[in-house]
C-alpha cells in the first residue's frame, strides 16, 4: 500500500471520530441540563475516574498505551465539563 492510500484511510478513520465526537458531545448537553435542573455539580470526579479506569483496561487488552489514550479522554472530559458549564 502507498502512503496516499493510507493516509486516505487515516482521513477517513478521523471523520469517524469527528462523528462520534459530536454525537457524544450532543448527549453531553443533555446530561448538562439534567444535572442543572437536579443542581447538580458539573464535575464529577468519581465518574470520571470510572471513565479512565475503563479506558485503561480496553487500552491494554488491544496492547495501546493506557497513558497516551488517557492523554487524550482526558482532553474528550475538559471540553465535555466546557460544554456543560456554558450551557444556558
Amino acid at each position: 500500500m502507498k502512503l496516499e492510500d493510507l493516509r486516505k484511510e487515516i482521513d477517513k478513520i478521523d471523520e469517524k471520530i469527528f462523528l462520534l465526537l459530536k454525537e457524544r458531545f450532543k448527549l453531553v448537553r443533555k446530561i448538562g441540563k439534567i444535572k442543572k435542573s437536579k443542581g447538580m455539580k458539573i464535575y464529577q470526579p468519581k465518574r470520571e475516574r470510572e471513565i479512565l479506569m475503563k479506558i485503561a483496561r480496553k487500552a491494554r487488552k488491544y496492547r495501546i498505551d493506557p497513558k497516551e489514550i488517557i492523554k487524550i479522554y482526558k482532553a474528550i472530559l475538559k471540553a465535555s465539563r466546557k460544554i456543560q458549564q456554558n450551557l444556558e
